[in-house]
């Protein structure tokens, strides 16, 4: 049986396994977003916001990398010198991300 029995490009129906898929994804993405930070050397922010729950997750590679300091580095990214060093992803690039 394939690890995953429903599309990961839809939401999960049944609420339970929903979840279930949550706090397992969640602390997955945590791991990796941990490892990447100290492994390549690089400050990460991760925000996940559960609407229907009001709920959300936040992690930071450094106490003092707060939302503000990432929009402000997104700001001098966006910057037209420096808009070759600026990357943006949607869940709309689903799919060239797994080919």
């Amino acid at each position: 049986m394939p690890k995953f029995a429903h599309s990961r490009s839809q939401p999960i129906k049944d609420k339970q396994k929903r979840q279930v898929a949550y706090c397992r994804l969640k602390k997955e993405l945590i791991k990796r977003a941990m490892e990447f930070s100290q492994m390549c050397a690089n400050q990460v922010l991760v925000v996940v916001y559960d609407e229907e729950r009001e709920r959300m997750v936040y992690y930071s590679s450094e106490t003092d990398f707060t939302l503000m300091a990432a929009h402000l580095a997104k700001k001098k990214a966006k910057d037209p010198k420096n808009i070759h060093k600026f990357e943006r992803f949607t869940n709309e690039n689903y799919e060239s991300m797994c080919s």
